[in-house]
């Protein structure tokens, strides 16, 4: 991304500058540790809800604070507007960028559900801006390792693959502060944000799904908050079961279930004609913490596999700012394996034919209308 002094300087809606670690959010612990790690990307102003929040943060980052989204995304010192905000104010933000001119770094979800993400997809379009969504998963260095073990046939034809992940939130007890994605309204639920979290980097490395058929439960209808112990009604599924296929005619199951297990919360594994890799972390959701990875041949049992150093992009950096800053990294070098708004609205639109699936209880297929992906029911 070419600015006119070479250094792309970055403003944040999102940031707090709160002192306390309980009230600092995902940007403080991810994004600006990113920014940090890269060469020729600062921060450069701050966003909050409120003049006094602006402030604060302002005077803790030393950067120039603003009260609007729109204010700070006029401004002639911000190159890229992060949206870092939760998801039902995305919208907003992200339309305020795009209006001043801005390209835009917006957290996944991109929209409260498909008509947004279409709307905030088309506006940037319109502007001829390029704008990047936060799937980061598929930036970290074992997906791309992987990636590229497929394509140069490490495993031969890949014949299935099987997702079990748990989404670590969605569970028994949960903070205060996530209770909105225990509402279906906020579009920031388990099938969002864990099942679409997941399925970026399962169709990064192993191509498009073209067919669906789903199951969901919600299981735990009430959930305690760790804090006081009170409980709130739950509406949002916390169990998602999908049976996919491929473009390459490759099966895929996909099982996302709230809460979390003892000991290992992800495994996926991805079989072939001459060999299998298997990813897995003790964490369930699949684009914060880094994945180990194994692979074997010919049925030999898998053994670890070391991640070659040309896939590390922002250096040494712990997680869960090492997916952020290799994100960032694709987007600003304008590498085309950067999440786009496009693929953002493809995700949008998986994640609602996933849905539709569960609710009819019908298979659905990818088809094109007028160069248009669209869902329809299977003959």
């Amino acid at each position: 991304m070419a600015t006119a002094s070479n250094t792309v300087r970055v403003g944040f809606v999102g940031v707090s500058g709160s002192d306390d670690p309980t009230l600092t959010g995902w940007a403080n612990v991810t994004h600006l540790p990113a920014l940090e790690a890269l060469d020729g990307v600062v921060l450069a102003g701050v966003c909050a809800t409120s003049p006094e929040k602006a402030q604060a943060a302002a005077d803790r980052f030393g950067v120039p604070g603003y009260s609007s989204a729109a204010d700070m995304a006029a401004a002639q010192g911000i190159d890229i507007v992060a949206v870092t905000v939760k998801v039902p104010d995305h919208y907003d933000v992200v339309t305020a960028a795009i209006e001043a001119g801005k390209p835009v770094y917006c957290e996944w979800p991109l929209g409260n559900g498909l008509l947004e993400a279409e709307k905030m997809t088309h506006h940037a379009a319109t502007r001829d801006l390029r704008c990047a969504v936060g799937l980061q998963a598929r930036a970290a260095p074992t997906i791309r390792y992987v990636r590229d073990l497929v394509a140069q046939g490490y495993i031969g034809d890949v014949l299935s693959t099987t997702l079990l992940g748990s989404g670590m939130n969605w569970g028994p007890g949960m903070l205060l502060r996530n209770a909105y994605t225990l509402d279906a309204r906020n579009g920031a639920t388990l099938l969002t944000i864990g099942v679409g979290h997941a399925l970026d980097p399962l169709e990064f490395c192993l191509g498009r799904i073209e067919e669906v058929q789903t199951l969901s439960g919600l299981r735990r209808e009430e959930i305690h908050f760790v804090e006081n112990s009170k409980t709130v009604k739950a509406t949002a599924e916390d169990q998602w079961v999908i049976a996919a296929r491929l473009e390459s005619g490759a099966v895929a199951s996909i099982h996302y279930r709230g809460g979390q297990a003892g000991g290992q919360n992800l495994r996926w594994e991805i079989n072939g004609t001459e060999g299998d890799l298997v990813l897995s972390s003790d964490f369930g959701q699949m684009q914060p913490m880094t994945l180990a990875l194994a692979g074997a041949k010919g049925g030999e049992r898998p053994e670890p596999m070391e991640i070659p150093p040309e896939y590390m992009l922002a250096g040494d950096l712990p997680d869960p700012a090492l997916n952020v800053a290799q994100a960032w990294a694709l987007f600003v070098s304008g590498s085309e394996d950067a999440a786009t708004f496009e693929d953002a609205l493809h995700m949008h639109r998986l994640i609602d034919a996933i849905d539709q699936s569960a609710r009819t209880g019908r298979a659905l297929v990818r088809e094109f209308d007028k160069g248009v992906e669209v869902w329809c029911e299977a003959p």
